[in-house]
Order: C-alpha cells, then structure tokens, then sequence
C-alpha cells in the first residue's frame, strides 16, 4: 500500500578506500529524509572491477544522486569525494587558463622600428636668447643597401622653450618618430649647466621610454658643437662616449653616475655631486675625459677637479671602483707609480663654540707599481717611501676639501651625516651656505703591502 512516500535504494560504487569510505557509510547511515514524500537508502559499495569504475566519472554520478537530498553534501565533501572530483576541476581551470592565455598573448601597443629613428647622444645648450638647443645623432640604417655596410650618422637640431619643445621642432624634419629610447650618453653644455639642470632631466623622469641608465657628462663649451664635430670621425659616437665614461669610472677617476643614481642626490639638502667634464683633445682630435665638475644646488659651480683629484676625494667618498692609481714625483727626483689595494674610511663629527668639525682620515693599503730606486724589501725604505707619498697625499686632500669648502660643494655627504645623526648640529647651520660653515680636517695614511715581483 502506498502510504504516501517512496523507498528508493540508490547504489553507488566507489573505488576508495577502508577509511574514507567508512565515513561515508556513517554519514549516510545517520542521514534523515530531506522531504515529507522521499526517503532513500544510500548504498556505499568498495569495488574495484573495471566495469564499476567506469561509473565514476569526476564525480557525474554523485552529484547526479545528491541533487534529490541537498543534505548529503556534506559527504560530498568528504575526503574520497573531494578527491575523485578534483581531477574536473582541474581540468576546467587548465581549459580556462590555455583560453585566457591565447586571448591575452597578443600585443596591440607596438611602436615599430621601422617607423622610428633611433637616437643614441644628446646634447643639450642654451642659446643667447635664453632658449633651449637639442642635437641629437640618429643613426641612419634606413639608406643602407648593402647589410654589411656600415649605418651613418645623422644630426638633427631643435630649439624651443624648454626641452620638451625642442624635441617637437627636432621631430618635424625627421622622417620618422624621434625615439630615445637607446641614447646611452646625455652631454650638457657649460652655460647650460650653470642653471638648474633638473630643467633637462625633468623629461627624462617623465617619459618612460627614455632610459635612466644613460650616462651623464659636461662639454667644454657647446655640447651641440662637440657632437657636430666629432660624428663624422666616430660613426659610433655614442657607444664611444659610453665606454670612455665606463672605462674612467672602472679606474676611480669620475663618479660613478648616471640618470637613475643622480636624481636621488638632485633633491638632497645634504649632498651634492660631480659630473664627468669632456673636452676635445685637439692633437688626436677626439674627445677625452678632463676631469669631474663640481655642482652645487643643480648648478655647476666653474670648477673642474683633475682626474688626479677626483680619484683622492672618490676615495674619501667611499666610492673606489676595480681598480686604482696614482703617481708621485718625489722629494729626491725619483717618480712612484702605485695601485690602492684597500681603503678604510674613518670619520668623525665634533661641535665647538658654534663650529662644526668634521674629520676625515684614510688608511691606505698600497702595490708599489714602479719604482726604479728598489730596495723596497728594506723594512727603513720602505717605510721613508711611505710616509713621504702620506705626507703628499694629505696636502693633496687638503687642497681638494679647500676647493670644495669654496665652491660650497659637498661632495662628501657631510649635511647628510649631520641630518641623520647629529640634527642639533645641523638646525643651527642649515642653509645653502651651510659647508661653509663646517670645518673639515683631512688625514692620509699610507701602508706598503706589495712591491711586485722584485725584491
């Protein structure tokens, strides 16, 4: 008779395991009708036979039985269901991922290189007027012919209001998109450079295909007239210039400097830099590194250090590079040539009646080079030779931190050093002037470690 509710018996065959399997019988065991008409046995076989394995296909079937009674979704969730049904969804995510990756791996931002005419150098200038001058070198590979012969340069001029303007009138007398995206050296001009230069780097932090890591150098002069003369002897003239600057810093004689690392020392109160300055060597006709220009504020100050110096004050700043050397002319006549194998920096800061001392002293281990005297196995000699070329290099040092204390460029961080660890000392001097108002003491120590192969 039918009393108004069915009895199902529904079989499953699960090919699990003794325990997941017997957390699934206890489940459906405990389980309650789910509606007033339907009541259904949940029957869990163990079976291994192909023939009952086929019937669990990533879960169809279970889901096909649990859509009457809600309730055993919890035994769905059970380990051994949970770890037959894995397997589709896995499936459904590889299907969705292969989708969205062929949807996505197309490209429409494209800037071609056919369309572009690629700059490697700039140079920047300022006119009588007051306007700003661009020329740039693009190299020309569109006219070549033949692929083995050799691509020429172009110079391309522009004038305008800021930097930005001159590009727009640069780029109306190319054929094609003025793109700097590979310029590895930006040459500023001297008058130029005694302004604000962050009035010619602002668009090189603005516009992201310009790259930070070109070099940064001063011209004698015109930077515009270097390049212009100079581009026809060298076709490569900005990868000549990038490696001539690469080659000074790997010797200690410029600071290491490019677009990304100068601009965090343009916004410092406490620290200023120098530049690597460039001149024409009228003999050979090329162009060669002088030295490092001394900025203050943004600006250059006119001074221009000696690769010598430049290399003493790197070492005072921490900043050795690979290698290192120097020569001296001695008190006897007798010349030394020697390379710097270690340097250890100590510093010190003291405040009295109102001035700020700063002291700075190096110890030096030294290879002697090139000595034609000998006799440096001597322990007496050798140590005469070293406290003489001390004795040199501190009157060395004393000059370049003159130089500094009157340009007011403080190369050496100490505003920072004060900001940081003594700002009492700094509230009372702070100012633009504020290296002139520190009292900076210098001392050389120099310790033979090596004298060559000669005894």
């Amino acid at each position: 008779m039918d009393d108004g509710s069915c009895n199902n018996d529904y079989q499953l065959y699960i090919p699990g395991r003794n325990g997941p399997l017997q957390a699934a019988q206890n489940q459906a065991q405990k389980s309650r009708p789910c509606c007033h008409r339907h009541h259904f046995h949940l029957n869990l076989y163990s079976a291994r036979g192909n023939g009952h394995n086929r019937l669990w296909q990533g879960g169809v079937l279970s889901r096909a039985y649990f859509q009457f009674c809600p309730s055993f979704s919890h035994v769905y969730r059970s380990s051994i269901f949970k770890e037959r049904g894995c397997g589709a969804l896995r499936t459904v995510k590889l299907a969705w991922l292969l989708i969205i990756v062929l949807i996505l791996g197309g490209c429409w931002d494209e800037r071609l290189l056919k369309n572009s005419r690629l700059v490697y150098i700039s140079a920047f200038d300022l006119s009588e007027d007051g306007k700003y001058k661009t020329t740039s070198i693009i190299r020309n590979t569109t006219k070549v012919p033949n692929p083995q012969q050799e691509a020429t340069n172009e110079i391309a001029k522009g004038e305008g209001l800021n930097i930005r303007d001159t590009r727009l009138t640069l780029n109306r007398s190319l054929a094609g998109e003025f793109d700097p995206s590979k310029s590895k050296v930006l040459i500023l001009g001297e008058e130029l450079a005694k302004r604000d230069i962050y009035t010619v780097l602002d668009i090189v932090y603005r516009i992201p295909r310009t790259p930070i890591i070109a070099k940064v150098a001063l011209a004698d002069g015109s930077a515009g007239a270097m390049l212009a003369e100079n581009h026809k002897n060298e076709p490569l003239l900005g990868e000549f210039l990038y490696e001539l600057l690469l080659n000074s810093e790997k010797s200690t004689e410029i600071q290491e400097l490019t677009v990304q690392n100068i601009c965090t020392i343009l916004f410092d109160e406490g620290k200023d830099f120098m530049v690597p300055f460039i001149k024409n060597n009228d003999e050979n006709k090329k162009i060669e590194v002088s030295g490092s220009a001394l900025f203050h504020d943004r600006i250059f100050t006119g001074k221009v250090l000696t690769p010598e110096q430049s290399s003493l004050l790197l070492l005072f700043m921490d900043r050795m590079n690979k290698e290192c050397r120097f020569a001296y002319k001695l008190s006897k006549g007798e010349t030394v040539t020697f390379a710097v194998n270690k340097v250890k920096r100590d510093l010190h800061f003291t405040y009295n009646y109102g001035r700020a001392v700063f002291k700075a002293d190096l110890s030096i281990d030294i290879n002697i080079e090139e000595y034609p005297l000998d006799h440096l196995h001597e322990k007496k000699i050798a140590e005469e030779l070293a406290g003489e070329i001390s004795q040199k290099m501190s009157v060395d040092a004393k000059e370049i931190f003159g130089i500094l204390k009157e340009e007011k460029a403080d190369l050496l961080g100490v505003g920072r050093e004060l900001i940081a660890f003594h700002p009492d000392i700094w509230r009372n001097i702070k100012g633009s002037d504020y290296y002139e108002k520190v009292d900076v003491k210098s001392e050389v120590r120099i310790h033979i470690s090596g004298n060559g192969i000669i005894n």
